[in-house]
């Protein structure tokens, strides 16, 4: 019985405080120091100088190797993180390729996708994928990519954020340029060293194949690719963290002409409803771990198109929150039991009995410890501990 209360109090203490943090060579990313041109080709001098990635097959058979040529390589400047990728094919031909539409995840499409643990905590990162047609995906993944929707994975697809790419297809495969603003990821800096985890994954969908950096094995079912645990550590030297200031401003108009029937009901009238509303959405890094967003008279009902959803039940149904206001660190509230498990709805503001209800404003504070205070262990082994509060008026 001791043994079992031994084994169980460890083994808490390691879930709800800490992820093992085994020592780990770090790869040390390229600064450019001029520029190049933003076209998807990939031949600028700046690529002829970076090394690769070195892939492996994670599915399906892990650690042989890939059966197509990837060339991935990554640098940096004061402003941009620049990602190139040479993806060849020999049957190009094959290449399976879905449409361009935002946030599209197409399962049957070849696919370029990194994943960044910004803040190196092992639990968070932020994806970014793009297809041989230049389709942009951008998400979140918590919670080390071991809970979340059954519908759409550990990953909050409604995160957006500013980066470009460029692709370029021909008879050897296709090619990719991304280009992501550094005020678009948070990061902690330690006197001008900053230290990501890194997660790079190319889907070869015609064979059926996904290919990995750094070797993740599939041990943990069909998200282990996406662990931000696993991923490989990048440092970046002499750089500094970028506040952020986003302005989204919004206007909404109609006009409406209706016949209606006089007093005397004698005759028609010509009566002229126009309908008009604006607001705006502000984001500001106060800190590199403080972020405050403001909205000023939203339209909290009006939200982009949802997935058509069929009731059967007496129940209401859960849409995922897709306004821009609420998805700063939205997983906080998550207890993934099973879809819609969440103690926070906040669809529901905005909205009573069904009805818009106006409201003139909000505002949001979300704070992040970075600071992360580490336990010695043995073997080179660490307890990392983490803290995060949201805080929201």
């Amino acid at each position: 019985m001791n043994r079992l209360l031994r084994n169980f109090l460890i083994n808490s203490w390691l879930l709800t405080l800490a992820h093992f943090a085994y020592s780990q060579e770090q790869v040390s990313i390229s600064r450019i120091a001029g520029g190049f041109k933003f076209d998807g080709i990939v031949n600028d001098a700046c690529w002829q100088n970076t090394k690769p990635l070195s892939m492996v097959m994670h599915t399906p058979t892990f650690g042989y190797r890939p059966t197509e040529k990837s060339e991935i390589m990554i640098c940096y400047d004061n402003s941009y993180l620049y990602i190139g990728a040479r993806l060849f094919d020999s049957e190009p031909s094959k290449m399976l390729i879905s449409s361009k539409k935002r946030d599209e995840m197409e399962v049957s499409s070849e696919e370029l996708m990194l994943i960044f643990d910004t803040f190196n905590d092992k639990e968070n990162g932020l994806g970014f994928a793009t297809t041989p047609t230049g389709l942009r995906s951008d998400f979140t993944v918590s919670k080390d990519a071991m809970g979340g929707d059954p519908h759409q994975g550990p990953f909050n697809m409604s995160w957006n954020t500013f980066w470009d790419v460029k692709t370029t297809k021909n008879d050897e495969g296709w090619f990719a340029e991304i280009r992501i603003p550094f005020s678009s990821l948070r990061f902690k800096e330690n006197n001008g060293k900053i230290v990501m985890g890194l997660i790079c994954i190319r889907k070869i969908a015609h064979k059926n194949e996904v290919d990995i950096y750094p070797a993740i094995p599939p041990n943990w079912g069909e998200w282990s690719a996406y662990r931000p645990s696993k991923g490989q550590e990048i440092v970046f030297d002499g750089l500094k963290s970028k506040k952020p200031f986003y302005i989204a401003p919004y206007a909404i108009g109609g006009y409406q002409q209706d016949n209606v029937l006089n007093d005397a009901v004698t005759g028609y009238k010509m009566q002229n409803n126009p309908k008009y509303n604006a607001g705006l959405d502000i984001k500001y890094g106060l800190t590199n771990n403080l972020t405050l967003d403001l909205t000023l008279n939203t339209d909290f009902a009006q939200v982009e198109a949802d997935d058509e959803q069929i009731n059967l039940t007496r129940f209401s149904l859960f849409f995922p929150e897709k306004r821009t206001f609420f998805q700063e660190r939205s997983s906080v509230f998550m207890f993934d039991f099973e879809p819609g498990s969440s103690l926070f709805y906040s669809r529901q503001i905005g909205l009573y009995n069904g009805e818009q209800v106006p409201i003139y404003g909000g505002a949001r504070i979300t704070y992040r410890n970075i600071e992360e205070p580490r336990l010695p262990l043995f073997n080179n082994r660490s307890i990392l501990l983490k803290y995060t509060y949201t805080f929201t008026l």
